[in-house]
């Protein structure tokens, strides 16, 4: 299971590329790091860099399926920022079943609160 404590390890194991902002380490601030995953599959999406991409959001896949309850809510947190991605639509192509039907919801929920 992951869990906070592993949440480093991991995002260094599974995505090297990923830069880490020292100031989070120390203390493990897992929502400043999983919005900076967002904006990093993000840019990847917007700069067409697909091999990244998909490492990264494959990345939030095990996160999901292996994480302990706060690990999940870090994934709903970034699939949350992802929605004022401009390439939304490219990232979702990518994502598992599983997470493209949350982003989907949350989509819907985003638009009903808009009106």
């Amino acid at each position: 299971m992951i869990t906070k404590e592993r949440l480093i390890s991991v995002l260094r194991e599974q995505l090297p590329e990923f830069p880490l902002n020292d100031d989070w380490i120390p203390d493990v601030l897992g929502y400043p790091i999983i919005n900076d995953v967002a904006r990093f599959i993000c840019d990847r999406a917007q700069g067409k860099c697909i091999d990244e991409l998909t490492r990264a959001v494959s990345l939030l896949d095990m996160l999901w399926r292996e994480g302990d309850p706060y690990i999940k809510g870090l994934v709903h947190e970034c699939l949350d920022t992802l929605l004022s991605c401009n390439e939304l639509a490219l990232v979702e192509q990518h994502l598992s079943s599983e997470l493209r039907t949350i982003s989907s919801k949350m989509k819907t929920n985003q638009k009903g609160t808009m009106s």
